[in-house]
């Protein structure tokens, strides 16, 4: 075919390429900020040409949970696998699939992201920890996740105050 660009012929010639068999990984779906505790689905959005046979490998931080046959059907597909997580921190989930024939298979994988927040964390930074130490357990005892320090223990970057919810400063000078 041809076509007229600005006087210019251009012609157009299509490489009939069919790849045919592609599957693959089109997204992971995580929540991003979670409870820790909370049950959530690790959703997996997969794409395939033809109907057919695959295996799915789940990881979390690099490390394998498990792996699941499934049936693919011609277009869009979607799974999901059930997680839950107790401790507090970044996760990274990757997914993989797998389908013999598949002559792509640099789509074949996936990341999502989710953090799990704690009990509320607080940052007590003292002149005198040791007479601040009443209003860190009163406030433990209300199921507060508290770190008393004093002006040494401080935080040094802005990364590691990231990691509180609140900062409370008791008797420090503002030139501290």
């Amino acid at each position: 075919a041809a076509a007229r660009a600005l006087g210019v012929s251009i012609d157009v010639v299509p490489l009939g390429i069919a790849r045919g068999g592609d599957v693959s990984v089109q997204k992971v779906a995580v929540p991003s900020l979670l409870k820790k505790g909370q049950t959530f689905e690790v959703k997996i959005f997969a794409q395939a040409d033809t109907n057919r046979e695959a295996t799915l490998r789940l990881f979390r931080n690099d490390q394998f949970l498990g792996e699941q046959t499934v049936e693919l059907t011609a277009g869009k597909n979607l799974f999901a696998f059930p997680q839950t997580l107790a401790d507090p921190g970044f996760y990274s989930y990757d997914i993989q699939v797998e389908a013999p024939g598949d002559l792509v298979p640099q789509n074949n994988r996936a990341a999502g992201f989710t953090s799990v927040r704690g009990d509320p964390r607080l940052l007590v930074a003292s002149d005198d920890p040791s007479a601040d130490a009443p209003l860190a357990d009163a406030l433990r005892a209300s199921r507060l996740e508290v770190k008393l320090v004093d002006l040494s223990g401080f935080p040094g970057t802005l990364a590691e105050l990231q990691g509180f919810d609140a900062i409370f400063l008791s008797n420090l000078s503002a030139g501290d």
